[in-house]
């Protein structure tokens, strides 16, 4: 847990100082975990899951809970010494990716660190060394990535049609009839091209997709991996919002001119209501992208991925022993 350069456990997110102290206060007050790091770990042939599906086949779950999206949770407890033994020999020193809860991970290490520094000790198995997760093979095909949007505002002087102009350089731009025809737009290029939809005013948008792949490492400055600079969200950040609307990584991080959301609609609306200047609508960030730049040890642009559906905190609890002296 304390090295994630060295550990097996690989990131891909940045994290910010605000949720991780608001989680290290729960964390102090309850030393317990009520949510889960959602991890992936790759196993095509589904050895691990597979046998946890034979364990559970024809049994009724244990629990079940429906969230407030409207989603149904199953939880089938296993106790079986043999399903467990033939899951952890598979996942034994296997690499295994963040997806959602890297505030939740950072969170854990700042809170084992206090513990050996006041002289605390840890009672395996449920104890400050350890931390719940669920892990999730990649081969899942339930396993679904949404795309973030960005809103863009508070920008002084933003001329749309001056953008489109810069934009011209180095990307096709393609106006379109209708939110319709651009989601068509971007399903048609994903995974095929960089292309993202730019949502003006009046109705307006446009498809802009990069002229030249070859460009990308001139494009997307700073010392990355072909993998991260290749990612739409990437491209988009370095090449256009830093670029050519000069808003860099620090007011990203800030939220000073940029929000974020999964809903389209939400994008939309934004832009008609005149709360945002500008809309972008992104296709999602594929697994294999993940894997390949958490595999570089590097992390991703803030809000890169919104895995689905997400894990609900509270169904399963961690309470710690804590030998205090």
């Amino acid at each position: 847990m304390l090295d994630l350069q060295e550990s097996p456990v690989k990131a891909h997110e940045r994290t910010l100082k605000g949720p991780k102290e608001d989680r290290l206060k729960l964390l102090r007050a309850t030393e317990a975990n009520f949510g889960h790091v959602f991890m992936l770990y790759q196993d095509p042939a589904r050895r691990a899951s597979g046998a946890a599906d034979a364990e559970v086949a024809g049994r009724e779950p244990d629990m079940t809970a429906t969230d407030d999206f409207g989603n149904l949770h199953k939880l089938w407890r296993i106790t079986d010494e043999e399903a467990i033994r033939a899951a952890r020999e598979v996942l034994e020193g296997l690499p295994v990716f963040i997806a959602d809860g890297h505030h939740r991970f950072e969170t854990a290490v700042t809170f084992m660190r206090e513990c050996f520094s006041r002289g605390w000790k840890p009672v395996p198995p449920e104890t400050f060394t350890s931390r719940m997760v669920t892990l999730v093979n990649t081969a899942e095909p339930g396993l679904v990535i949404r795309p973030i949007h960005r809103i863009v505002h508070s920008l002084p002087g933003f001329d749309p049609d001056r953008l489109l102009k810069e934009l011209e350089r180095d990307f096709r731009v393609e106006a379109l009839s209708s939110a319709e025809e651009a989601q068509t737009r971007l399903a048609a290029g994903m995974g095929k091209e960089h292309v993202f939809v730019l949502v003006l005013p009046e109705g307006r948008f446009y498809a802009t997709s990069l002229r030249d792949e070859g460009k990308i490492p001139e494009l997307v400055s700073g010392d990355r991996s072909l993998a991260w600079k290749s990612l739409d969200v990437s491209i988009l950040h370095k090449a256009v919002l830093e670029r050519l609307l000069r808003i860099d990584e620090e007011r990203l991080a800030a939220g000073t001119n940029v929000s974020y959301t999964p809903y389209r609609d939400k994008v939309i609306d934004a832009v008609r209501k005149g709360e945002g200047q500008l809309g972008v609508l992104l296709n999602p960030t594929r697994v294999e992208e993940v894997l390949a730049v958490a595999g570089h040890g590097e992390r991703m642009p803030q809000k890169s991925t919104d895995f689905y559906p997400k894990l609900l905190t509270g169904l399963v609890a961690m309470k710690m022993e804590i030998e205090k002296g």
